[in-house]
């Protein structure tokens, strides 16, 4: 199979916030999800709900116990069992904004991995 994506994905397992927008940046509903994977274009998440709307605020905690926020467009989303949706999310920010947000995650991720491997 070829790889059609121009960044690599990186299997991860953030906590998140959202905030969903309709076009015209009225707020239609906020969640919260987990992030299955990521990369420098987009994630792929997964919710309770399915997410309806086009545009989406993703907010996450940083290594420093702030949030840090990123725009996206959603791209698909698709259920999995009727309380687990899978919702793609394409990054609309700019490239040093998505790479901060982008590196943080995969920190915050290894770092409760190394965190939970510790006490088993």
């Amino acid at each position: 199979m070829i790889e059609k994506r121009e960044h690599n994905r990186v299997k991860t397992g953030n906590d998140l916030i959202y905030v969903a927008f309709d076009e015209n940046g009225r707020p239609l509903e906020r969640g919260e999800g987990k992030t299955l994977d990521i990369s420098q274009g987009g994630l792929k998440m997964v919710t309770k709900r399915p997410i309806k709307a086009k545009y989406i605020l993703l907010m996450t905690i940083n290594l420093k116990n702030e949030y840090m926020r990123i725009k996206g467009k959603v791209v698909f989303c698709i259920e999995k069992t009727p309380k687990a949706f899978v919702t793609g999310v394409r990054f609309l920010d700019k490239n040093e904004k998505v790479r901060a947000v982008v590196v943080n995650m995969i920190k915050v991720f290894n770092k409760k991995k190394t965190l939970r491997n510790s006490f088993v």
